[in-house]
């Protein structure tokens, strides 16, 4: 599981990854920080995160087929579609959410942005 902020995210899978759609790669990042990369850009469907390498994939796609993963220790697959378009969950949630291919930024005084994603 991961938690961000008082939020507690449940794992769609543990002990697997999802392969073939990673679109980023983060290194050395928390989950929680692994949940925000991934909330912030609207091309992210999903995220798997390894908790001992502390490796973060974002994910273009998400998937139910066992085919599609492979097993990976420490690692666990999030499903993102249940937290997209909530405010509590999503900081840029609606009509104000950033297109694809960028990314949103929360300035000081809870001000949205969006960037042009590193990809």
């Amino acid at each position: 599981q991961c938690t961000v902020k008082t939020l507690r995210v449940d794992a769609d899978k543990t002990g697997a990854r999802l392969k073939g759609y990673t679109y980023i790669t983060f290194s050395n990042i928390g989950p929680n920080a692994c949940y925000n990369e991934c909330i912030r850009r609207t091309k992210c469907r999903s995220f798997n995160y390894n908790s001992i390498t502390r490796r973060c994939d974002i994910n273009k796609m998400t998937s139910s087929s066992e085919t599609d993963f492979v097993d990976e220790t420490n690692c666990v697959y999030v499903d993102m579609t249940q937290y997209r378009g909530d405010s509590y969950y999503d900081p840029c949630p609606g009509s104000d959410a950033c297109v694809e291919g960028e990314f949103c930024q929360t300035l000081k005084d809870n001000i949205n942005i969006c960037n042009i994603d590193v990809k």
